[in-house]
């Protein structure tokens, strides 16, 4: 897997302030958590760092993302920790829309392959926020786990008779 590994407790409040701060914070985190991004991604996600973007949206975001992951050789997986620092903040709320559409049209667009949002809080009011409501979240995502506890569990150490496939989108808390 291509692990990427992002810290939301390193943005600050106004990151989240706006979609386009959040876009520009968020590929500065991107462009420092990984080392080897293809030149014209990692173009486009500086423009985005530095303001200096035509278009700096969420869409805009996405849509070199996906062109990235659709580059790599290995499944990339996108870890966030801290995800509670970003509480009732709307840009955040639309991010994981954004990561939740892309997910579903997977087979028409390159995305991550999983997406682990990480936290002290239960990160399942995320989850019923996007998704609607609780019961819509366990059913539209059905590997939503929370956990007492920051855990790695292999995909291998997931029961069979689970919905648990390595193409699913486990979030822990």
């Amino acid at each position: 897997y291509e692990v990427i590994a992002l810290d939301f407790q390193v943005m600050s409040t106004s990151s989240f302030e706006s979609e386009q701060s959040f876009v520009t914070d968020f590929s500065g985190e991107l462009l420092e958590a990984v080392d080897d991004f293809p030149g014209e991604i990692e173009k486009q996600l500086q423009e985005f760092a530095d303001g200096s973007a035509k278009v700096t949206t969420l869409n805009a975001l996405f849509k070199v993302i996906s062109k990235w992951c659709g580059m790599l050789e290995r499944p990339p997986v996108l870890i966030i920790d801290e995800v509670d620092t970003a509480t009732n903040n709307q840009v955040f709320i639309d991010f994981l829309a954004q990561l939740r559409a892309y997910y579903l049209k997977r087979p028409m667009s390159a995305t991550f392959q999983s997406v682990i949002l990480a936290g002290v809080y239960d990160v399942l009011c995320f989850c019923s926020v996007v998704f609607w409501s609780p019961y819509a979240a366990r059913t539209a995502a059905p590997n939503v786990l929370p956990m007492t506890s920051p855990v790695m569990i292999p995909f291998e150490d997931f029961p069979a008779d689970s919905n648990m496939t390595k193409s699913s989108v486990p979030i822990f808390s």
